[in-house]
């Protein structure tokens, strides 16, 4: 990493008061303005005896435009040692900053390496009738850790066929893995008419899940396809992940 020096600073936070508009309406132009009307004052001032009236026209305007001028740069130069002044500590603050976003980006990764909750595979749970099929659609997850997980469900929702339950009753929304075992989630069943030999479906879920000892949450979702296959009284299935997070 290439070390930015107290000059670069200076100037880039110069460059960026003196393009905020509110600042610099403020600072350099009413300082110019103020500069200015000393120089015109001044001029007036050295305006000679026996002057012409081109010459007292003259005096005030070149002492102005002088005033507007050296009013300009003479702000922009305070600035400018300002900013000199503050760069080391701006430097510092950022390098802070920077060290802080760092560090809890390598906490992150390393509290989800350590405490990760794996999605497994589609579970179905399958009951065939003479004349329909009952099939609840689950997922499985496996605590990869040493550690127990807390896992809470705050979205699930399958598929199949072109059907769903809108309104589906849970009977839990949370429980515990223990450390590399696998828990199972369902939603509720869904029946097809006809027993069907071929369906399509999807499952799309969204769990938060933190080690016990740290509680601190994490967030899984994933959307997946889902293609089944009646071949008389099993239900062959498989699944294609068609979106992925992990925060």
């Amino acid at each position: 990493m290439v070390r930015e020096s107290v000059w670069r600073r200076a100037w880039i936070d110069t460059e960026n008061f003196r393009n905020s508009a509110k600042f610099f309406w403020i600072w350099e132009v009413m300082g110019a303005a103020v500069a200015g009307v000393i120089g015109g004052i001044i001029g007036a001032w050295r305006i000679p005896e026996n002057s012409s009236k081109l010459q007292q026209y003259l005096y005030p305007t070149l002492g102005g435009a002088v005033g507007i001028i050296v009013g300009a740069v003479a702000v922009f130069t305070l600035i400018f040692i300002w900013h000199l002044f503050r760069a080391p500590y701006r430097q510092r603050d950022d390098a802070i900053e920077l060290a802080k976003q760092v560090q809890q980006k390598y906490d992150s990764i390393l509290s989800v390496v350590r405490h990760n909750l794996a999605f497994n595979s589609a579970a179905l749970r399958t009951k065939i009738f003479p004349d329909s099929i009952s099939v609840q659609v689950g997922a499985e997850f496996h605590n990869t850790c040493q550690e127990m997980i807390e896992m809470k469900v705050t979205k699930f929702k399958a598929t199949l066929g072109g059907k769903t339950v809108e309104n589906p009753k849970v009977s839990t929304t949370s429980g515990f893995i223990h450390p590399l075992r696998t828990r199972q989630y369902y939603f509720e069943s869904i029946k097809l008419e006809g027993k069907p030999e071929r369906f399509s479906g999807s499952l799309e879920y969204e769990v938060l899940y933190s080690s016990v000892p740290n509680t601190q949450w994490y967030k899984s979702a994933r959307k997946m396809a889902l293609e089944c296959r009646l071949e008389g009284s099993n239900l062959r299935a498989s699944w294609q992940m068609e979106e992925e997070l992990e925060e």
